[in-house]
């Protein structure tokens, strides 16, 4: 009968209901060996059967994809995305304090490609970043987190029970005690690291140093006072030197401005003397050349320039009728000429109706030829795609053919290859299960020898032996430890050869299974290639006979484009003739009206001539230019007894200028070197208030560092008191959680265990170790000593116990395969106590996941079947039972 009780049953402590996080529904699109599965989980104990490869995990794994996105692993999304398909998808419902949840994430090959967080009947956010940051605040926690309070993986308790070496720090990692450790040892190192510090730092004499420090720190303050000193006086004799230079820039412009007009009015000078010179030289070359001026040269030269112009125009007109004449004439003999030649005498009328006819005819030749053309075209480029598709096919058989070999090959090699791979499995399945049994039984056999070392009683009935009996059990068991340890050997040996073997085999398989996929086509594509090479020559022989038709039609239009030509040229030359003889009767009489303009141009000139009018005007205009010298050299004259005049008034101002040049360098060099020493003091002022500083600085961090020595060692004695108060804090969580998961633990262990001789059982620290233990007959022994069975039982049970603690206020555990290396009465114990968990309270919502069909009666939720052609690569077909099936 399948349980109702609420998750905080009375039998255990659970976290409130109101908080528990209840797994509704998953739906996987094309996510691993899923095309497209929807599966619904209920309150209590869910299973999921299937054999190995079926695709059972990848619920698990779509379940923390969806909550918390993907690992941090290269390649993670080409390996979930299902092969073959370019997009998928993992949706998740869930109920977590009181609201149902539903999220979803869209992935392709690159990456996660958005998510999506729905409540309420409405989105919270649509943004994968905020998804994850919205489910951790609801959850309380991360993925990893999640992951170690509510997984249990395959064999994971029973492997730490049998390791001697990582039991307490797994133990410790899974109660969450580790930290205290990690926390510890991090303050020792500090500690360590302070009082190195401390130790190093009190070896310096702080009193001597400090002491030396001040003395240096005022030599360097009286050297600093004497160079202000020095550089105030030397700031003073700047000043007064300044001001003196500054009178001295005053004077000198002052007098450079008299001295500058000296230096131009004796140039001056000497220009208006040249050219005084200049213009005597000019007037006795011109009079030498044309005599004296009359006086009446202007009114002279403006009537030669009237007559020049005058006649200079009626020249330029004889030239260019002339010239017009000449042309008129070449062409008046060229139109002649050409109506000489002429041959043509052809109606253009008739000739254009010629043209029309012919344009005609070339234009239905040409829309046959662009008919023919286009077919040619359509027919070639399918010919190209026939030809195409047939180089593919060609090379899609060839790759065929070579999968057919390879198949052969394989075939040849390894024979049936499904029966050999299920034998070897069976066979591996065989040697772990014998393997884990040794392993028991080695753990037990060794736990026997060292309880014989401990007292005079028998390990297993409590009975009193002899020392001599002792001494018998112990070489007995002794040399079974030694027979175990090398049939463990053998047996892990068997085991690597033949998982390698099963590996070597699965592969074989997987190819032989996509080979026969591949192959199955061969037949089409050899039917569809024969197709093609037909539609091939079909096509060949139909481009043949159009080629022929464009050469036919081709010669046509050329020449019918010929005619057109010839029939053009004729029309443009009867054309041509007709316009020469109109031209030769216009030409003729201009001839007539350009021969009688030229002879009343001549008529007008009456023998003058431009050369000899202008022979006349260049004389006269040399005597006008003397009369120009004339005034110019009067005017020069004037200027230069006024320009002497003048340097009368400044004659003093150049021996005046020299001397305030002189006095104004002396001051500007002695300035300079007042400066220099100026900047030199300045910067030795710098350095010494820099040492001044430098020195100050030196006593504040020596007197600083004897301050913090001081607070060091108040903080070592902090931390001298804390590592103590964390071991005894760790020690006493430690109590507590133990506490806790021995009270699971004997809840489970009750219902997992029912018969009477082991009645109770708990988990014991030890040393640096944890002991796991069951009373037996009043005493307790270590679970080692049991058979495999009642071992794998205990190891289960502390494995529920501890996720019972760390998922309390999730209510939810996932068991991965926990039938693994149990024996048929373990499997059954197994089953009763998952499917009472629920009542016990412990948790809310089981999800197990395993291969063992056994476990189905232990559902109280639902039961789904996961089945998979792995062979022929198909998706993961589901079935959900119903309550009969389940039985």
């Amino acid at each position: 009968m399948r349980s109702t009780l609420p998750c905080h049953s009375k039998l255990f402590m659970l976290g409130d209901a109101y908080k528990c996080i209840m797994i509704r529904r998953v739906v996987l699109h094309n996510w691993k060996s899923h095309h497209r599965t929807e599966v619904e989980f209920e309150a209590g104990t869910n299973v999921i059967v299937g054999i190995n490869g079926a695709g059972k995990s990848s619920v698990l794994e779509g379940i923390f994809f969806a909550l918390f996105g993907p690992p941090e692993k290269k390649g993670f999304y080409e390996k979930v995305l299902r092969e073959g398909e370019k997009e998928g998808y993992v949706e998740l419902s869930f109920s977590h304090g009181g609201k149902t949840y539903t999220v979803k994430r869209w992935f392709d090959r690159r990456g996660q490609r958005d998510a999506r967080l729905e409540g309420s009947e409405k989105v919270i956010t649509s943004r994968p970043r905020d998804v994850d940051e919205k489910i951790v605040e609801i959850l309380g926690m991360d993925g990893k987190m999640f992951k170690d309070s509510v997984y249990a993986r395959q064999n994971e308790m029973a492997s730490i029970l049998l390791d001697g070496k990582r039991r307490k720090e797994m133990v410790d990692d899974m109660i969450e005690v580790s930290e205290f450790s990690r926390v510890r040892d991090a303050v020792v190192a500090l500690r360590n690291r302070l009082r190195d510090w401390v130790r190093g730092a009190e070896t310096v004499d702080y009193g001597g140093r400090l002491k030396e420090l001040s003395l240096q720190r005022e030599r360097k303050a009286t050297a600093l006072e004497n160079k202000v000193k020095e550089l105030e006086e030397l700031e003073a004799r700047v000043n007064r030197l300044e001001g003196a230079f500054r009178e001295l820039e005053e004077k000198a412009g002052e007098t450079k401005e008299r001295y500058g007009r000296l230096q131009a009015l004796r140039a001056l000078l000497q220009k208006v003397r040249g050219e005084v010179q200049t213009a005597e030289r000019k007037m006795e070359e011109l009079r030498a050349e044309v005599g004296e001026p009359s006086g009446n040269e202007r009114e002279e030269l403006e009537k030669l320039q009237g007559e020049y112009r005058e006649v200079k125009e009626l020249e330029d007109r004889l030239t260019a009728l002339r010239s017009r004449l000449g042309a008129t004439e070449r062409i008046l003999l060229e139109k002649q000429r050409l109506i000489k030649g002429s041959h043509e005498d052809v109606d253009p009328v008739e000739l254009e109706e010629k043209i029309r006819e012919v344009e005609e005819k070339l234009e239905r030749v040409e829309e046959g030829l662009r008919s023919a053309s286009r077919d040619h075209a359509k027919l070639s480029a399918e010919l190209g795609n026939v030809d195409e598709r047939i180089k593919e096919l060609k090379g899609e058989i060839e790759v065929l053919e070579r999968a057919e070999a390879e198949m052969r090959e394989l075939v040849e090699k390894y024979g049936d290859v499904e029966k050999e791979l299920e034998k070897e499995r069976e066979k591996v399945k065989q040697i772990s299960e014998e393997l884990a049994r040794a392993r028991s039984e080695l753990s037990r056999e060794r736990e026997f020898v060292r309880a014989l070392e401990g007292g005079n009683s028998c390990p297993v009935c409590g009975s009193e032996l002899g020392e001599e009996r002792i001494r018998e059990l112990r070489e007995e068991h002794e040399r079974r430890v030694e027979e175990l340890g090398e049939k463990i050997k053998r047996l892990e040996e068997e085991l690597k050869a033949g998982e390698r073997r099963v590996e070597e085999l699965r592969a074989v398989a997987e190819r032989l299974a996509r080979l026969r996929e591949e192959v199955a086509a061969v037949g089409e594509k050899r039917a569809k290639l024969e197709e093609l090479i037909g539609r091939r020559e079909e096509l060949e022989e139909k481009l043949a006979g159009l080629k022929e038709k464009v050469e036919g039609l081709t010669a046509e239009r050329s020449g019918l484009l010929a005619s057109i030509k010839e029939l053009r040229r004729k029309k443009e030359e009867a054309a041509r003739v007709s316009a020469a003889r109109e031209d030769v009767r216009r030409l003729e009489e201009e001839l007539k009206r350009i021969e009688r303009e030229i002879e009343e141009t001549e008529r007008r000139l009456a023998g003058r001539s431009s050369e000899s009018i202008a022979a006349e005007m260049k004389a006269v205009e040399k005597r006008l230019e003397i009369l120009e010298w004339e005034e110019k050299k009067e005017a020069l004259e004037k200027e230069r007894e006024r320009i002497e005049a003048e340097l009368e008034g400044v004659k003093g101002a150049e021996e005046e200028y020299r001397k305030i040049i002189e006095e104004r360098a002396r001051v500007e060099a002695e300035l300079r070197s007042a400066r220099e020493r100026i900047s030199a003091i300045r910067k030795e002022i710098e350095g010494l208030e820099q040492d001044i500083k430098d020195v100050e600085a030196e006593i504040e961090r020596l007197e600083e560092q004897k301050r913090s020595v001081e607070r060091r060692k108040a903080v070592l004695d902090v931390l001298d008191r804390m590592v103590p108060a964390i071991e005894s804090a760790r020690e006493r969580v430690r109590e507590l959680r133990i506490k806790a998961i021995n009270k699971a633990l004997n809840i489970v262990w009750r219902g997992l265990y029912p018969r009477k001789d082991l009645t109770e059982i708990r988990l014991r620290p030890e040393g640096s170790d944890y002991v796991l233990e069951v009373k037996r007959r009043g005493r307790w022994v270590p679970v080692t000593v049991l058979s495999g069975g009642e071992f794998y039982d205990a190891a289960l049970a502390l494995r529920i116990a501890i996720s019972s603690l760390k998922a309390k206020d999730l209510g939810l555990l996932i068991l991965d395969e926990p039938t693994h290396n149990l024996d048929a009465d373990a499997t059954e114990a197994l089953t009763h106590i998952l499917n009472k968990l629920p009542e016990y309270g412990l948790f809310r919502q089981i999800i197990v996941i395993t291969h063992n069909e056994a476990l189905q009666k232990a559902a109280t939720g639902t039961v789904y079947v996961f089945e998979r052609d792995k062979d022929r690569n198909r998706p993961t077909q589901v079935k959900k039972l119903t309550a009969a099936q389940e039985m």
